[in-house]
Order: structure tokens, then sequence, then C-alpha cells
């Protein structure tokens, strides 16, 4: 599975990046298939894995973590094997904002719960103009 999308997106191994700073991991959660996550993360991808460039028709910026990824767009079974797999809960606090941030501003119910089960921070702050809202 992990040898045939790295070969779909022109990648060759799960560490590689595009010209605009993506992971495979990046697009696997974006994509929202948690199978495919799960098997990146076992062949050594990085649960902690980061955007390296902004995504602005989406508000994301520059070092915003997976997990923030996963729950901006509403990839909640993502989010989980994220979490399994030890990802910063807190990644990102501040700049560009963390997961639990990601999700109340992204209208993602269900990710805030997860993210609070898993003992996120709800008193970490991020910037608004950072968040485009």
């Amino acid at each position: 599975m992990v040898a045939r999308f790295l070969h779909d997106n022109i990648f060759e191994r799960v560490t590689d990046r595009d010209t605009r700073g993506w992971s495979p991991l990046c697009y696997a959660v974006v994509q929202g298939d948690a199978v495919l996550v799960k098997a990146l993360l076992d062949s050594k991808a990085d649960a902690n894995d980061q955007i390296l460039c902004n995504k602005l028709e989406a508000t994301l910026r520059r070092k915003a973590p997976v997990l923030s990824l996963a729950v901006a767009y509403h990839n909640n079974e993502v989010a989980k094997v994220l979490i399994a797999a030890r990802a910063n809960i807190h990644g990102g606090a501040g700049k560009p904002g963390t997961a639990l941030c990601w999700a109340a501003s992204s209208n993602n119910a269900s990710a805030v719960r997860i993210l609070c089960e898993a003992n996120a921070d709800p008193h970490i702050k991020a910037s608004w103009a950072i968040l485009g809202s």
C-alpha cells in the first residue's frame, strides 16, 4: 500500500518532500485514509511531521503539524491514528496554533472531543490572525 501510494504521488521515500514542502504523510492525512496513514507511520513516517510551506487556500500555515491538518479537514479517524502514534497534541502551540485550535476554528466538535480526551490543554492560545479568522 505504501509503495503504491509513494509511486502514484511521485515520492521515493516516506520522508521525501515535494516542491510545496509536503510529505507523503501530509497528503495521506488530508486524503483522510486512516489505514494508509497507519501504514506510513509503520514505515517510519513522523507522526509529528509538519507542512513546510503555506497552503493559503485552506489558511494552513508553515509548520502546521499533520495532526492539525487532520482535524482541519475533519479527518478524525486519522487524528486518532496520529494520537495513538504519539503525535504531539500541543504541536504548533502559539503559531500556527495547536490541533485543538484548528479543530475549534474548523467547527469540528468531534475532533475537539477527541483531543480533550487525549488531554489537550484548552488554555494554549493561538493568534487569530495566524488562523485567518
